[in-house]
């Protein structure tokens, strides 16, 4: 909470957001809110966990030879891999997408060009979601540290799921090869069904709510 006893929330760490763009959209109990204006009474973990296990990684590109893979297990490798480093940025790289449960995922190339309003919208929910735990805000610098070490994991898990579907990516064409990231041997894609990855994320939820003491389940 800031010091005027509103909640910070938003892509700038809290800051107000003015000529914000008005964007109407329904959850999935079909109630039409501004996603722009997300705050933690509108989560419901439970749509996030659905929604993101509903929702396929590279647009669903991967190839008739795979069974689905969603935004949701990506989460959970990303937050597995984190896990022994502490539950915060576990838990963090658990919802470093999940301002996507009411963006959608985005292809990154096409977020690049539309990465200044767009980014915005998507972190503002998912700063939502992180306050809807406890977890925000932040000091700024911890948050800054915390996430360019989730990006990292992130870009490694990009790499690894990328070439478990296309076989050996070349650096010209992917941006995390070339500047450096390289997949995890060891990390094994599960192609849960949608029920299962939802399960799958709630479950380390839970996993973060017992070892924090926070009751937000």
């Amino acid at each position: 909470m800031r010091s005027d006893g509103k909640e910070m929330i938003g892509g700038t760490h809290g800051e107000p957001w003015d000529g914000a763009p008005e964007i109407m959209l329904a959850d999935w109990q079909g109630v039409v809110s501004d996603v722009v204006q997300t705050s933690s009474s509108d989560v419901d973990l439970d749509e996030v966990a659905f929604t993101l296990a509903r929702m396929p990684r590279f647009g669903g590109r991967i190839g008739r030879d795979f069974e689905h893979y969603s935004v949701a297990e990506h989460c959970c490798h990303v937050c597995d891999v984190l896990w022994h480093e502490g539950s915060d940025l576990a838990v963090l790289g658990l919802l470093h997408d999940a301002g996507e449960y009411r963006v959608t995922d985005i292809p990154t190339p096409i977020k690049q060009h539309f990465k200044g309003d767009l980014h915005r919208v998507e972190r503002r929910v998912r700063d939502a979601v992180l306050s809807k735990i406890g977890f925000w805000p932040q000091p700024k610098f911890q948050l800054a540290a915390w996430e360019y070490w989730v990006k990292d994991v992130d870009q490694r898990m990009l790499v690894t799921e990328a070439t478990a579907f296309y076989g050996e990516l070349d650096s010209k064409d992917w941006p995390a090869v070339r500047e450096g990231h390289r997949k995890y041997e060891g990390v094994e894609l599960q192609y849960w069904d949608f029920e299962n990855a939802a399960a799958e994320f709630l479950d380390r939820l839970r996993k973060y709510e017992f070892r924090t003491g926070r009751d937000f389940l």
